[in-house]
């Protein structure tokens, strides 16, 4: 009898030792599945910055705005330097660049779109920005813009604000509302 009560007893250590070891083992799983899941976590989080530089992303800053009166043309020209910048790791291009012009006119506040033109004089100087402009990866451009309006367009006529609208390659729209257009000038006043 004694016999049998030592087997068991044997049996009963044999099992606590085994669960005592078999519960090390759970705790040291569960300890490499906390770091896995931590290191996955910050994969994850590298692997959407990543992502996020490759998404399409122009910043443009209007660097200078005149209204210029042409007295060849009789024309009111605005002219506009705008930086581009493509804090991205992919290339990019502008497709089109708009002016919104919002005025008043007749007690109605109305607006007027006008597409850019590549190429203008300054001073029988000739200067061209044709579209598209590519602005590689990490990169910036200066973009100086010309818009032509006929003069009696502007005839009362208050401007209430400007708007610059960017197009690029992958649809997407850039706007700056934030413009100050330095007064009239003439054309011969251009240095």
């Amino acid at each position: 009898m004694n016999t049998d009560f030592s087997k068991i007893f044997q049996i009963i250590i044999d099992s606590i030792q085994s669960i005592n070891l078999s519960s090390v083992f759970a705790w040291a799983g569960a300890l490499v599945a906390l770091s896995s899941a931590r290191s996955a976590k910050k994969q994850y989080q590298l692997m959407k910055l990543q992502d996020e530089r490759r998404n399409p992303n122009l910043n443009i800053k209007i660097e200078q705005a005149l209204n210029v009166y042409n007295s060849d043309t009789n024309a009111l020209d605005y002219i506009f330097d705008i930086m581009v910048k493509n804090n991205t790791d992919i290339d990019n291009s502008v497709t089109r660049i708009q002016l919104l012009i919002r005025y008043e006119f007749n007690g109605s506040n109305l607006f007027h779109v006008a597409d850019y033109s590549g190429t203008f004089k300054v001073n029988d100087k000739k200067v061209t920005s044709n579209l598209p402009i590519s602005i590689g990866a990490n990169q910036s451009e200066k973009i100086s813009c010309h818009f032509a309006f006929p003069e009696d367009w502007i005839l009362d006529r208050s401007v209430i604000d400007y708007t610059i609208r960017v197009y690029d390659t992958h649809d997407n729209t850039y706007l700056d509302t934030n413009i100050f257009v330095i007064g009239e000038m003439r054309h011969e006043d251009i240095q």
